[in-house]
């Protein structure tokens, strides 16, 4: 029962930043679609480069293990998705009336 999991401190948008700038850099192993064992091995080599570089240029002295950049990265993505998909839906109600505005985070 003492196994609870300890909560880590929240990004902030300065380490949200740093960290898709990392990613963009790798972007072309990282969005990788292919799913052999070459490939996994390169993902798995770049998200450890990642976090090596996130954790020595990390300004607010929080460690951040490869799992937990991957879960914000992951996370940032379905936002993103979710945005999208509800400034789609709201362009093509019908019925009139003002439309849906989101508001956009600037990552």
């Amino acid at each position: 029962m003492d196994d609870k999991r300890v909560r880590g401190v929240n990004y902030t948008n300065a380490e949200k930043t740093l960290l898709l700038n990392l990613i963009y850099n790798n972007k072309y192993i990282i969005e990788n679609k292919t799913s052999d064992k070459v490939s996994w091995r390169d993902k798995e080599e770049a998200w450890i480069k990642i976090c090596s570089e996130f954790n020595a240029s990390n300004i607010n002295n929080v460690y951040r293990n490869v799992d937990s950049l991957k879960k914000c990265y992951n996370n940032s993505k379905k936002t993103v998705r979710k945005t999208a998909a509800t400034e789609s839906m709201s362009m093509l109600k019908t019925g009139g009336g003002p439309s849906v505005s989101t508001s956009r985070d600037p990552l």
